[in-house]
């Protein structure tokens, strides 16, 4: 029955990661270019709309992974790999320190109007997030696929 829930909360981790890794590449090859071509009077609407109607879900996705990752790590015995569970964590942990440091500080910045320097600023952050959340799709689902033999 432990078993069970290990996977359970494997799958859980595995799904939300992939969802969020591929809502990052959605922003990073489609809003966000799309964003910067809007004429600058529409902007700040159009950027406020897209922060309103994401960030809830996604600040929520980000938290329920992050929570997800680390009961992940305490797991005896990991349903990854100790070694793998850490490093996954650790790049999560990474996604949360370049959202808070560098994307939100940002987006903030955004609110006012565009501004050049900000908006490529922002845009590097989420490439950032973008490889960060793909290296943690690719290390977990190798991590689950190896011990599943």
């Amino acid at each position: 029955m432990l078993f069970l829930g290990i996977m359970a909360l494997l799958l859980l981790h595995l799904g939300l990661t992939w969802f969020l890794c591929g809502f990052a590449w959605c922003v990073a090859v489609s809003h966000y270019p799309l964003l910067r071509e809007v004429p600058r009077e529409v902007f700040v609407e159009l950027h406020r709309s897209h922060r309103q109607r994401t960030s809830p879900i996604v600040g929520f996705l980000m938290t329920v992974e992050l929570g997800t990752g680390a009961a992940l790590l305490m797991q005896e015995p990991s349903a990854v790999g100790d070694t793998v569970a850490a490093v996954a964590l650790g790049l999560n942990v990474l996604i949360w320190v370049t959202t808070g440091l560098a994307a939100t500080p940002k987006h903030r910045q955004l609110e006012d109007g565009f501004d050049g320097p900000a908006f490529q600023a922002l845009t590097q952050a989420q490439w950032l997030r973008t490889l960060l959340w793909s290296a943690r799709c690719g290390l977990l689902t190798w991590g689950w696929l190896s011990l599943a033999h």
